[in-house]
């Protein structure tokens, strides 16, 4: 599988690591190129300074032929964009955005972009510990 990781903060770089180990191809995507630091020295992928929101980047990251985009910066506005770009612009087969905004989430969800939200996933995992 060929992932491209946009956002080299603590959950990409986690993702990038993951899914090289794993032996998939991975492309990351940031701004700032001192993020890529995050990324161990086993990293097989590749990262890319630039701002995912301008389509050249993408395609330089190999949108084209990409599975699967994750936009995981720490911005909802920044991931939907990125999002709806990888979805509408490139077709890519499957889009997934975090989003911090719980009420945001149904609205990726509604533009057919699947939408982790970890505040929710964290309030769950609160009330489900504290009814123990």
């Amino acid at each position: 599988m060929f992932v491209i990781i946009i956002g080299c903060g603590r959950l990409g770089s986690y993702l990038a690591t993951a899914f090289s180990e794993q032996g998939h191809e991975v492309v990351i995507v940031d701004r700032h190129e001192n993020t890529f630091n995050k990324l161990p020295d086993h990293f097989t992928g590749f990262g890319i300074t630039g701002d995912a929101t301008e389509p050249a980047v993408l395609d330089e990251a190999g949108i084209a032929r990409c599975d699967a985009l994750l936009a995981v910066t720490e911005n909802d506005n920044t991931n939907i964009f990125i999002a709806q770009m990888a979805r509408e612009l490139f077709q890519t087969p499957k889009v997934m955005a975090r989003v911090f905004d719980p009420a945001r989430a149904s609205v990726y969800d509604s533009l057919g972009i699947e939408a982790i939200c970890p505040t929710m996933l964290g309030g769950a995992a609160f009330i489900e510990r504290l009814a123990r």
